[in-house]
């Protein structure tokens, strides 16, 4: 077995952003001793997690989960990881917005359901999550049963065909939430998001903001009076994002940067609309 450095160094080699704490939370999966009297096949597979890591595969689908505040979400191939970036959205809700248990919040593009199932904790409000994919939604279920979240329920669609769909208006909600696909078509990603997530997870048409648009016009259709939005986007894609809103019936806009929760992986930013 090699030393730690030496994983560490063939990581970072790699274009891994984060060697070390990538080597700690593989290495941590393992019951290694410091005397070295390791199994030959734990070994082997510790060191196969570190090459696929090299591989530029997501640390997420190596280990099997992401964490956001201490909690586990299962994701695997298929499903977008999410990112700690999103939490940016949670804090704004818990700091700025009064929800009770008879609340409703429509969590969008919402992949493995770990920002629904957050606001679930905090609120104890009704989330209805909106999902298109197919092996997604299969880790949406699977971490609502996980987490006990009796009150987050699903709807597999497509968020442009959901009204259209439904037998009767829906209840008029209180927060629609949106972590859309918004990177345009044309632009480079590193590969973890680039190869190795749903191509339909990560890039969406009109340079990026088709899906931001269907987020617009479903949060117009879904909002009581002085709902709030709350879509998340691009650094470069701030004023898009609030044009867009604007021409949907929403005021006091504003784009929102959280530091606390932006990283070498991005900001934590997103804009929030009031329904008019």
């Amino acid at each position: 077995m090699k030393t730690k450095e030496d994983y560490i160094n063939l990581l970072k080699s790699a274009g891994v952003w984060d060697p070390v704490g990538d080597y700690e939370k593989i290495y941590n999966q393992y019951n290694f001793t410091e005397a070295g009297q390791d199994d030959p096949k734990a070994v082997k597979e510790f060191e196969a997690d570190i090459h696929e890591r090299c591989n530029r595969i997501p640390l997420e689908h190596i280990v099997g989960y992401a964490e956001l505040n201490s909690n586990r979400y299962v994701v695997g191939t298929g499903v977008f990881i999410p990112r700690i970036q999103s939490l940016g959205i949670v804090d704004w809700i818990k700091e700025n917005q009064a929800i009770d248990p008879s609340s409703l919040v429509y969590d969008l593009c919402s992949g493995s359901g770990a920002i629904g199932i957050e606001i679930w904790q905090m609120t104890n409000a009704n989330i209805v999550c909106i999902e298109k994919s197919d092996l997604a939604t299969k880790y949406l279920k699977r971490n609502i049963l996980r987490h006990h979240a009796e009150k987050v329920a699903v709807y597999q669609g497509d968020i442009k065909e959901y009204f259209d769909k439904m037998l009767q208006k829906p209840v008029e909600a209180e927060i629609v939430i949106s972590n859309p696909p918004y990177v345009p078509k044309e632009m480079a990603q590193p590969p973890e998001w680039g190869v190795h997530h749903p191509e339909e997870s990560v890039y969406a048409e009109q340079d990026g903001l088709d899906i931001i648009n269907a987020s617009a016009l479903f949060a117009n259709r879904a909002l009581k009076k002085d709902g709030v939005v709350l879509i998340e986007h691009d650094e470069n894609q701030g004023e898009s994002v609030s044009a867009i809103l604007a021409s949907n019936n929403f005021y006091n806009i504003q784009t929102i940067i959280n530091e606390k929760y932006s990283d070498e992986t991005g900001l934590s930013i997103f804009t929030i609309g009031y329904k008019l």
